[in-house]
């Protein structure tokens, strides 16, 4: 699991958002994201399971707070 993110950390993905690069990563995690979940979803190995779990809920965490932070420090969060 991510750590909540700062106002500092909420301000740097707010000023990457719409950058190029940025967003060629952020499609890269979103693509990575989408295929553990499938292959979660095909696994019998129960550790494999929970570290595909972990991992998923962590990238989800992170695209989670690059699409919303610019409304996150609209907030005051």
């Amino acid at each position: 699991m991510l750590n909540k993110a700062s106002v500092r950390v909420l301000q740097a993905l707010s000023n990457l958002e719409g950058h190029a690069d940025f967003e060629v990563l952020r499609e890269w995690m979103a693509q990575s994201l989408d295929t553990i979940r499938r292959d979660t979803d095909t696994t019998r190995d129960e550790v494999l399971t929970r570290w595909n779990q972990g991992a998923s809920q962590a990238l989800e965490q992170f695209l989670v707070a690059a699409s919303s932070a610019k409304e996150a420090l609209r907030r005051g969060k």
